[in-house]
C-alpha cells in the first residue's frame, strides 16, 4: 500500500544514499552530504524532518553506512569514504545518538522536539501500542516540565507559560501549575491553570461532537432501514 507520494528532499547536487521505511511507516533518507531526515505523513500535513548530521558528527574521513534507525539512534556500519559500504563479511555495528539541528536551544529541547515527530506519528498511525505511546508522551511531557522550572528560576514567565501549552497530558498541567505556585507565581499558575480549563472544555466539546455524529450516523440508518 502507498502511504505518501511526494518530492524527497535533497541538498543542492547531493546524491540519495540510503532510504528505508521504519515498521511504523515512517520513511527515513541519508544524502551523499550526510543528513539523515525521516519522513511523516501524519505531522504538520507532510514533511522531511532532519534528525542527524552524520558529518558534523564524525570528525574523521570515515563514512556511514545506514542499517537501521528508531527514535533515538542511527545504526550503522562505519567504514571508508572511498569504498562508501561494508566489504568485510562480518562488519562492527555502531549507533550514532540523533540530533536534530535547532538554531538554538539545549538537549532537552532537542530530545523533545526529536520526539514529538515520532510521537505524533505514532499517534496518528493507529498502529502503535496505545499504551506505549501514551508512556512516551507522558516522558516529553516530563522534559518540558523541567523546562518550565528552569523558565520559572530565571523569572521567564512567558516562556514558562509557552512551554506549559505544549503539555499533552492533564496531569502535566497540573504539576505545572504546581511547579508556578511552588515558586511564588501566582499569575503564572493562574494563566496556566486558565489554560488547562480551556482545554478540557474544548476536549470535552470536541468528544461531545464526535459522539453526535457517530449517533447521528446510526440515526440515519435507521430511518433508511425503516423507510425500506
Amino acid at each position: 500500500s502507498v502511504s505518501s507520494r511526494g518530492p524527497l528532499c535533497l541538498p543542492p547536487k547531493a546524491t540519495l544514499e540510503w532510504f528505508s521505511v521504519l515498521p511504523s511507516g515512517m520513511a527515513a533518507s541519508m544524502d551523499s552530504e550526510g543528513i539523515v531526515k525521516v519522513f511523516s505523513s501524519s505531522v504538520m500535513g507532510g514533511q522531511w524532518f532532519p534528525v542527524l548530521d552524520i558529518k558534523g558528527l564524525n570528525k574523521t574521513r570515515d563514512w556511514f553506512w545506514p542499517i537501521g534507525i528508531d527514535d533515538s539512534y542511527l545504526t550503522g556500519v562505519v567504514c571508508k569514504i572511498e569504498k562508501r559500504y561494508p566489504d568485510v563479511v562480518q562488519p562492527v555495528v555502531s549507533r550514532f545518538p540523533l540530533q536534530v539541528p535547532l538554531s538554538k536551544g539545549d538537549a532537552a529541547e532537542e530530545k523533545w522536539v526529536r520526539g514529538q515527530i515520532f510521537v505524533q506519528h505514532d499517534q496518528a498511525s493507529g498502529d502503535a501500542d496505545e499504551d506505549e505511546v501514551g508512556q512516551r508522551s507522558l516522558e516529553l511531557d516530563k522534559v518540558i516540565l523541567n523546562l518550565i522550572n528552569v523558565a520559572c528560576e530565571q523569572d521567564k514567565l512567558m516562556r514558562a507559560l509557552d512551554l506549559a501549552m505544549l503539555i499533552k497530558n492533564d496531569k502535566a498541567l497540573v504539576a505545572a501549575n504546581t511547579l508556578a505556585n511552588r515558586h511564588r507565581l501566582p499569575v503564572l499558575a493562574e494563566k496556566i491553570d486558565l489554560y488547562r480549563m480551556n482545554k478540557i472544555a474544548e476536549e470535552e466539546a470536541a468528544a461531545a461532537a464526535a459522539a453526535q455524529a457517530a449517533y447521528g450516523g446510526m440515526d440515519d440508518y435507521y430511518e433508511e432501514g425503516v423507510e425500506e
